[in-house]
């Protein structure tokens, strides 16, 4: 397996606005309202800043040789209900 970048989402904070999807369409594709990584093997080092910024909501973020790019700051609020109880 090549070491590449990974993306991942985290679905407590993808609204499924499909921006990833739209601009990466060879990474993601949007399935029951919510982005799916379909090609963690697509992304290049090159992309890695981009893709994570693409995502308003803070719900990409990268693991590998890039893994020191997470998801950009977003509002706290923006959480779906899986925060501590």
């Amino acid at each position: 397996m090549k070491n590449t970048p990974i993306p991942y989402i985290d679905y407590s904070l993808c609204a499924g606005c499909g921006a990833c999807a739209e601009l990466y369409p060879e990474l993601f594709e949007i399935r029951d309202g919510l982005a799916w990584v379909i090609n963690h093997e697509g992304l290049s080092t090159e992309n890695v800043e981009n893709i994570v910024t693409v995502c308003i909501y803070g719900a990409i973020t990268i693991a590998g040789p890039a893994s020191g790019v997470t998801s950009h700051n977003t509002p706290s609020s923006r959480g779906r209900g899986r925060g501590k109880r």
